[in-house]
């Protein structure tokens, strides 16, 4: 018995900690393209959500910020923020709403700037009000300045203590990631104000730059809150190939470039090693590149062991999606190849997903299956299952098979605007049924699988009365102080494993598998009972 309690205790365990089935994405409306609006967005960089259905963004090259309400589709320009230099890979870059926006209105921005002959990244924050930027002032600048338009940055994230985590490239040379004398292939933690926390790792150690809180890092241009754990995710541009995904802890090295799973433009080697003790290892990464840009939890996500990531591909041109158990991915897809370069990734307090395309520049709401899933309900009853939820997609399939063993599979198509669809007259058994979901298009939406048993027996619906010993190793009491005209026993799936006419209310089951069974009693005045029992 308690191999039996065990085993079904595994199965549950096992149907609850699994991922959402599909991770296909799908566009639900254009919210910004170059033919709604006679101002185009001009390589759009950043942005961030102020409600629910507005958001602000940076232009990188023409140096503008924009507020764009996703309802009204109307956008509005953004005076009194910095003066950014646009250069190469800098400008104006990542732009982050303050945790207490609704009460403060404090937005912080990264942007290149000039500083003499030189460039490098600067931070800061101001005031919105209406649609200009009050009392902006510079909290931060990196340093030493160095001259070239490479590996600026940058991204901004809060954590949930209410510290301004900051990336920061590598300047185009590496060698500057794995020394603590300048800002350049960090990612630095400032306190809201722009002023270094106590206790970031390198506060008060000779020759190292307070602001720094990890290192060794080649460009981060994706940075995000796990939104269960608090922990910060990152993930960093490779040279040709070895992209990144990384867990951002204190102190920690990267390894770039002493370790790396890339090569140098061209194919020379940059070194032999992809892991060196002392040295954080990725969590995953990319060969080819991917060029990964921006970053979000979707927040489908119930444990603490799992993640599922959502992040835009500039070179690989697409929208690419991560799911990640005990700190090893356990699967990737990628959606909307080849439509664009794909440059920032949020969701929205509302939990909506939005990409931002750099190339054509533009906006779009995109929904994960996992969402439309959970709209879809899988229930047994009887000898029926009903399927519930259909509503959520406009054309769907209902797939079932008896036994789940991929013969006799029966699929159905549901037209119409029923929300719900019963498949009844189901003898016994397990029966594996899928839902899938497609849009208007007849594209791919959602699909949902369920195991599921029917345990009615197909003799009689009754199931009342007691049977003793339930569970029963060897010798069943049949309970019924009537005269008894017949006995059977049948399976889960309507097989009779034993029939007798006889008059004891003993019956020897020793020689059954073990399993669920139905007994079946019809009494010499014609009554008929059926009872559930569990044979060890």
């Amino acid at each position: 018995m308690k191999k039996l309690l065990l085993c079904i205790a595994l199965l549950l365990a096992t149907v609850g900690n699994t991922f959402a089935q599909n991770t296909n994405l799908h566009i639900t409306e254009m919210l910004l393209d170059n033919t709604t609006y006679s101002t185009n967005m001009t390589s759009p960089w950043g942005f961030t959500f102020i409600a629910d259905d507005e958001i602000v963004y940076t232009e990188k090259v023409a140096g503008t910020i924009w507020k764009l309400n996703l309802t009204t589709k109307v956008r509005s320009q953004i005076t009194g923020g910095p003066v950014s230099l646009n250069i190469s890979q800098g400008g104006m870059l990542d732009v982050v709403a303050h945790p207490n926006f609704a009460e403060n209105g404090f937005i912080y921005f990264t942007y290149s700037v000039q500083e003499g002959s030189a460039q490098t990244t600067a931070m800061g924050r101001g005031k919105l009000v209406g649609n200009t930027l009050q009392n902006y002032t510079e909290l931060f600048r990196a340093l030493p300045a160095v001259s070239g338009g490479n590996h600026f940055g940058s991204r901004l994230v809060f954590d949930k203590e209410g510290y301004l985590f900051m990336s920061i490239g590598d300047r185009g040379n590496g060698n500057n990631a794995q020394t603590l004398v300048n800002h350049y292939g960090k990612v630095l933690r400032f306190n809201e104000d722009g002023t270094v926390p106590s206790d970031n790792p390198f506060v008060g150690q000779p020759n190292a730059k307070a602001e720094i809180y990890c290192y060794g890092n080649r460009n981060i241009q994706g940075m995000a809150l796990n939104p269960i754990t608090g922990v910060v995710w990152a993930h960093e541009h490779g040279p040709q190939g070895g992209d990144e995904l990384n867990i951002i802890k204190k102190g920690a090295n990267y390894g770039w470039p002493r370790v790396t799973f890339g090569v140098n433009y061209g194919g020379s080697e940059i070194s032999k090693d992809t892991s060196l003790p002392g040295m954080e290892d990725p969590i995953t990464y990319w060969r080819p590149s991917i060029a990964p840009s921006g970053m979000a939890f979707i927040r489908s996500q119930e444990s603490t062991n799992e993640v599922d990531i959502i992040l835009g591909a500039l070179a690989g041109q697409h929208v690419h999606r991560v799911l990640v158990r005990d700190d090893k991915v356990v699967q990737a897809t990628r959606s909307f190849s080849n439509q664009g370069r794909v440059r920032d990734v949020r969701v929205a307090p509302n939990g909506k997903i939005y990409a931002m395309y750099e190339s054509p520049g533009r906006l779009i709401e995109i929904s994960s299956a996992t969402e439309r899933c959970e709209n879809f309900t899988i229930e047994a009853s009887g000898t029926s299952i009903t399927i519930g939820g259909l509503t959520s997609a406009p054309q769907r399939t209902i797939t079932y098979d008896r036994m789940c063993d991929n013969a006799g599979v029966v699929t159905v198509p549901i037209t119409g605007n029923a929300a719900t669809y019963t498949i009844p007259d189901l003898t016994p058994g397990m029966y594996c049924v899928t839902v899938e979901g497609r849009n208007v298009n007849n594209e791919f939406w959602c699909k949902k699988e369920q195991q599921i048993e029917i345990v009615v027996s197909s003799v009689s619906e009754e199931l009342q009365g007691v049977i003793s010993p339930n569970p029963v190793e060897s010798v069943l009491n049949i309970p019924t102080t009537e005269d008894i005209q017949s006995v059977r026993i049948v399976t889960v799936l309507g097989e009779t494993v034993l029939e007798s006419a006889s008059l004891s209310k003993n019956i020897n089951v020793q020689s059954l598998p073990a399993g669920t069974y139905f007994l079946t009693i019809t009494s010499t005045n014609g009554k008929t009972k059926s009872h559930r029992f569990v044979k060890m």
